[in-house]
């Protein structure tokens, strides 16, 4: 699998206030968000995104622009240890074709933030609720999150590495063709492949209450790869 793939498998606050206390609802074994969460989690909410891959800073690669959009395309109930869930399933689409992966990630918003709840594939299933990006959050913080994975020639989903994040600002600015938003950046480092030596720095860029509007990945502080958000949709 290419490099660029593999980043954007792996890989959105107009400056607005983002005080305001977010509410919850109880449900079975998770507090569910009825209005507030990092990512706003509705059926046909969608996040378009371009990518491009840099020299440095400022020595764009020419040839090297893709896009690609993520949507909220349906929600469902889950249960598993006892508990149900309720979980957005998300779809990563490819321009021009728009054919989706065959894949889909179930998410779900709780009070201590967004939780990966699993996946779903035609052939495998896998539900395991884990943190992904905490927030509330405040500079500093760090968790531990099992990354789960789609292998494309097995099929199956599988848990390959456990990355550490951490929370880097809480109002950092970050300029896209969608507008500038003051951000939450969550950071973590991973080995992009086996035969490759470096270990990148990946940075996620997130709004609360409207998602990712960007992310970078650098080698030893170079940037290589940079997404920002150019359009979007929330019901």
């Amino acid at each position: 699998m290419k490099r660029p793939l593999l980043f954007l498998i792996l890989l959105a606050c107009l400056f607005i206030s983002c005080d305001k206390p977010p509410k919850y609802e109880q449900c079975d074994g998770c507090c569910l968000l009825a209005e507030d969460g990092l990512v706003p989690l509705s059926v046909g909410n969608y996040w378009a995104y371009q990518q491009k891959a840099y020299l440095g800073e400022d020595i764009i690669i020419e040839g090297s622009t893709v896009t690609f959009y993520g949507e909220i395309v349906g929600d469902t109930i889950i249960t598993f240890d006892g508990h149900s869930h309720q979980t957005a399933i998300w779809n990563w689409f490819n321009p021009p074709s728009h054919d989706p992966t065959p894949y889909k990630w179930l998410y779900s918003n709780c009070k201590d933030g967004l939780f990966r709840v699993g996946g779903i594939a035609p052939v495998d299933t896998l539900f395991r609720k884990n943190l992904y990006l905490k927030y509330p959050t405040q500079l500093g913080d760090k968790w531990e999150f099992p990354l789960l994975t789609y292998d494309f020639h097995t099929k199956e989903f599988l848990f390959t590495d456990t990355l550490t994040y951490t929370c880097m600002a809480t109002n950092e600015p970050f300029e896209t063709p969608a507008g500038s938003f003051s951000c939450y950046v969550y950071h973590y480092r991973k080995k992009q492949a086996e035969d490759v030596l470096t270990i990148s720095d990946i940075y996620l860029y997130y709004v609360p209450g409207l998602g990712r509007v960007g992310s970078e990945l650098k080698d030893n502080g170079v940037l290589k790869y940079r997404q920002v958000l150019y359009d979007y949709h929330l019901d």
